[in-house]
């Protein structure tokens, strides 16, 4: 049977039409973690320095004598130096890991044959992105550049501090302490919504995006979550979570230091705060699976996402 070409393009039309809603379908229901990694780590963990990264049976993580080390992700045994002088920002893409040092260079690590080379010089906050380098400068421009060619494309935004890179958009707070965002391929930039004085307030100190909200910070130590989605309440869209020191926050689930305790706690209130324990807890991070926390005796330490079974890692 020969088909008309009108009767072909109905069914090239609707055979799109399927393979779209499909994919919309499996990114509603994919699990909330997979929204939450950016630049091959957790965004929560990059908002935190970037100091501990799980990946290929591995777990990576930087030492308070700045020394970058891996081990295997079960216990932390089989531990070894990959590098001294070692700064943060760990993050994993294809076949190789990224980070950087005290003097603020880009390394790449090939874990296989140890080859670490140094790709670029004065580099802040960098984010990997498939074959794409972002980055901020001393002043706080951003710029990207492919990692295999030397140009490198001003993005003409001004942010202050940290940003992420999200499905080619990229999340920023601006020197007015708004929380922006702009295109990576465009210039800048227009407020996340429409109530920038009711919203985000002037003073958010630190902030991050997990593809479902943003998390931020204010001065005075409150934690907020905002959402644009039109689909969410307005008690849902901007609540108000707790008061910190610092936070990390997976799934459901915020992890956060209050100046005297350790606690985890569900951000839709359905159980009860768990005291993991009482002191400091540093670089607040996590995985899929676990949370991972450096303690006051320079310890790494991993829970499970309920608070439960601590265990040392180093």
């Amino acid at each position: 049977m020969i088909l008309s070409k009108k009767t072909i393009l109905i069914i090239t039309a609707a055979i799109t039409a399927a393979v779209m809603a499909f994919t919309c379908v499996s990114m509603l229901s994919a699990p909330a973690a997979m929204y939450a990694i950016t630049a091959g780590n957790y965004s929560g963990n990059l908002m935190n320095g970037g100091k501990i990264l799980t990946s290929n049976g591995f777990i990576f993580y930087i030492n308070d004598k700045n020394d970058l080390i891996y081990a295997d992700v079960t216990d932390g045994k089989n531990a070894s130096v990959i590098m001294k002088d070692v700064q943060g920002e760990l993050q994993y893409n294809g076949d190789l890991y990224y980070f950087t040092d005290i003097q603020n260079n880009l390394y790449s690590l090939n874990i296989n044959s140890k080859n670490i080379d140094k790709i670029m010089e004065d580099v802040y906050y960098p984010q990997v992105v498939g074959d794409m380098l972002y980055y901020s400068d001393k002043n706080g421009g951003l710029y990207k550049k492919r990692l295999t060619e030397n140009r490198i494309f001003d993005l003409g935004i001004k942010a202050d501090g940290r940003f992420y890179i999200y499905i080619k958009t990229v999340y920023y707070k601006g020197g007015d302490g708004f929380i922006y965002t702009s295109g990576v391929n465009t210039g800048p930039s227009e407020l996340i919504d429409d109530y920038r004085d009711v919203f985000i307030p002037r003073k958010s100190e630190k902030f991050f995006f997990d593809g479902r909200y943003i998390f931020y910070k204010i001065n005075e130590g409150t934690v907020f979550s905002f959402t644009d989605d039109a689909e969410q309440t307005d008690d849902t869209k901007h609540r108000e979570l707790k008061t910190v020191e610092d936070y990390v926050i997976k799934d459901n689930y915020i992890l956060y230091t209050n100046g005297y305790e350790f606690v985890l706690s569900d951000i839709n209130g359905k159980s009860d705060d768990v005291i993991i324990k009482t002191g400091a807890a540093f670089y607040l991070s996590c995985d899929d699976k676990y949370f991972y926390y450096f303690d006051e005796f320079n310890s790494l330490m991993r829970i499970d996402a309920d608070g439960k079974n601590a265990v040392k890692m180093n």
